[in-house]
C-alpha cells in the first residue's frame, strides 16, 4: 500500500489526500482529526505528518481526518486556545492533552477543518 492510499483511509474528504501528502513533504504541519465513535477532537502538529498517521494507527483505527495545513507549534497552540474559547473542553486537563471534548450544543458535522474557527 503506497503512502497516499495509507492516507486515504482515514480523510475524510478524500479529495485533500494528493494536497497533504505534497505538503507534508516540505512543511511541518498542525492537523485536525476526529474519532468516528465518540465526541472528541484533537488539534496537533508534526513535522512528517504520514509518519504521525501511521503512528495513530496503532491505537486507533476510527480516526478520520479533517483537516491539515502549514503550521508550526505555536499555530497549534493558538487553535487549541481558541477550542477552549468556544467552550471545549480538554479530555485530559491534569495532562494539558490536545484532544478535546465536542460540547453538545455543537453538531459534530459542524467542524469541517479549520474553516470552523472563520
Amino acid at each position: 500500500m503506497t503512502k497516499r492510499e495509507k492516507l486515504k483511509i482515514n480523510f475524510k474528504d478524500k479529495r485533500q489526500v494528493g494536497k497533504a501528502a505534497k505538503m507534508s513533504e516540505t512543511s511541518s504541519v498542525i492537523y485536525m482529526l476526529t474519532e468516528r465513535y465518540n465526541r472528541t477532537i484533537k488539534i496537533g502538529f508534526a513535522e512528517d505528518f504520514e509518519k504521525r498517521m501511521s503512528q495513530y494507527r496503532t491505537y486507533s483505527t476510527s480516526f478520520v481526518i479533517l483537516d491539515v495545513k502549514p503550521g508550526t507549534r505555536e499555530d497549534e497552540k493558538r487553535y487549541q486556545k481558541m477550542l477552549e474559547e468556544k467552550g471545549f473542553e480538554r479530555y485530559y486537563p491534569e495532562l494539558k492533552s490536545e484532544w478535546f471534548v465536542i460540547p453538545e450544543e455543537i453538531k459534530k458535522d459542524e467542524i469541517k477543518g479549520f474553516k470552523f474557527f472563520d
